[in-house]
């Protein structure tokens, strides 16, 4: 019984075992969906395989699910938001005023600032970065950098990088990812023709689609993901759309000019006759 799960949105496919030879079944789930949730499979058979047409928690970005509950969480707000957990359910609320500067956040601090400030670390024992995030002097801002980090008191470092950029693994650069890696946010390979990528690049329009299947694999080492383009369909609608209107408006010119040309004709011809 065939079921694929990573059809749209994913950003986490898992395949349930080894690709075999037609007739065998396809069977793969989505453990991770953007702007929408997983769906458990309608079939009794397929109850731990789920895709990505689920309703999104509001104003949630991405969602993971337990496939043994079925209970579908939020694993990061949009921005301008916080995660709340309230009687096993998340919510995403907006971040209060005492987030000034910050992007998204917990109940405790700020996950990413807006551009150009960074995360500060918080005083004593608290663990995590203080709500406000401080700007970050012109002349030691980091080029392509997204996101900043101040741990200690030393200067700022990059903790995300803007898309199709790599950061460096002591945080101080972001370096160009040569264009055939872009489908990849992290962790590019190539083998003969096929590239694989730890995480798919989604944010520039790679979603995951397949997976390397692996039986160890876990959420925190997980298979390896195949990446492909989603809505390429609706773009050439939309080329096709734009120029078959170009085409319309040019002959709509044509036509106008042409019978302005035959009045000039016409009236040039009266003159004459008179």
């Amino acid at each position: 019984m065939n079921f694929d799960g990573c059809t749209k949105n994913c950003i986490l496919c898992s395949r349930t075992a080894a690709p075999q030879p037609s007739p065998a079944p396809t069977q793969k789930t989505c453990d991770i969906c953007v702007n929408s949730a997983p769906k458990r499979s309608s079939n009794p058979q397929l109850q731990l395989f789920y895709d990505c047409s689920g309703d999104a928690i509001k104003d949630c970005l991405s969602h993971s699910v337990d496939k043994v509950s079925g209970k579908v969480s939020c694993v990061f707000c949009k921005d301008g938001f916080m995660k709340q957990t309230s009687a096993a359910a998340d919510t995403c609320v907006a971040l209060g005023n005492d987030f000034q500067n910050c992007r998204q956040g917990t109940t405790d601090g700020c996950l990413f600032c807006i551009a150009n400030h960074t995360l500060i670390k918080g005083n004593g024992a608290i663990a995590n970065f203080q709500k406000k995030c401080d700007p970050v002097a012109s002349e030691k801002r980091i080029a392509n950098c997204d996101a900043y980090a101040k741990p200690t008191d030393a200067d700022a470092i990059c903790n995300r990088c803007l898309p199709n950029f790599l950061l460096s693994t002591d945080g101080k650069a972001c370096t160009a990812i040569p264009s055939e890696q872009q489908v990849c946010a992290s962790g590019y390979e190539k083998s003969n023709t096929n590239v694989s990528c730890v995480s798919c690049n989604w944010v520039g329009g790679w979603f995951s689609v397949d997976s390397i299947f692996r039986a160890d694999a876990t959420l925190l080492l997980p298979q390896r993901q195949i990446c492909a383009k989603q809505g390429g369909g609706s773009m050439m609608i939309i080329i096709i759309v734009i120029l078959l209107i170009v085409v319309i408006v040019a002959v709509v010119i044509l036509m106008r000019r042409g019978k302005s040309g035959n009045e000039a004709e016409l009236r040039g011809s009266m003159i004459s006759k008179n």
